[in-house]
C-alpha cells in the first residue's frame, strides 16, 4: 500500500466517521429494543439487517466525496480502499454497540462468571470479525456502485 492509497483510506475513514456514529446510535437503540421479550426477535432481525445496510449505505454515500483518487488503479481497487476506510470506524462502532448490549444482558440476566466473560469476549470478537470482513465487503460493494455512477472516476483509471 503506497502513500496515496493510505491517504485515501485515512480520508475515507474521517469522512465516514459521522455516518458511523449515527448508525451506531441507531443500532444501539435497536439492540436494546431487541432485549424485549416476544417482539425482540423482530428487532434482532432489524439490528442484523441494519448493520449490513449501514456498511453498504455509508460506502455509497462517502465514495462520491473522495477527491484526488490515486492514479493507475481500477474502480474495483479504488472501491476496495474506500470500503476499507468505511469499515474501520464502523468496526469500532459495532464493537462498542455489541459490548454495550452484552453488558446489558449481563446486568439483567443470571449467569455465572465464566458465562459473563465469554459473553463479553464473544461480543468483541463478533464485532471485530463482522466489522472488518463483512463491513469491508459491503462497503466495497456500495462504493463500487457509487463510483460506477460517477463520471469523474474514469480519469483515475489506467489509460490503456
Amino acid at each position: 500500500m503506497d502513500a496515496q492509497t493510505t491517504d485515501l483510506v485515512k480520508r475515507t475513514a474521517q469522512a465516514s466517521l459521522t455516518y458511523a456514529a449515527i448508525a451506531g446510535v441507531a443500532l444501539l437503540i435497536v439492540n436494546l429494543l431487541s432485549k424485549i421479550p416476544l417482539i425482540g426477535i423482530g428487532f434482532s432481525c432489524l439490528y442484523f439487517f441494519g448493520g449490513l445496510g449501514a456498511a453498504f449505505g455509508i460506502g455509497y454515500l462517502v465514495a462520491p466525496k473522495m477527491t484526488n483518487l490515486p492514479l493507475g488503479q481500477s474502480k474495483a481497487m479504488l472501491a476496495l480502499w474506500i470500503g476499507l476506510g468505511v469499515a474501520l470506524p464502523l468496526t469500532g462502532v459495532l464493537v462498542i454497540v455489541n459490548l454495550i448490549g452484552s453488558l446489558f444482558d449481563i446486568f439483567t440476566g443470571y449467569s455465572s462468571l465464566l458465562g459473563k466473560v465469554f459473553t463479553v469476549l464473544g461480543a468483541i470478537f463478533l464485532g471485530l470479525v463482522g466489522g472488518v470482513i463483512i463491513s469491508t465487503a459491503l462497503a466495497w460493494l456500495g462504493s463500487f456502485f457509487s463510483l460506477d455512477r460517477n463520471p469523474n472516476v474514469s480519469t483515475a483509471e489506467r489509460p490503456f
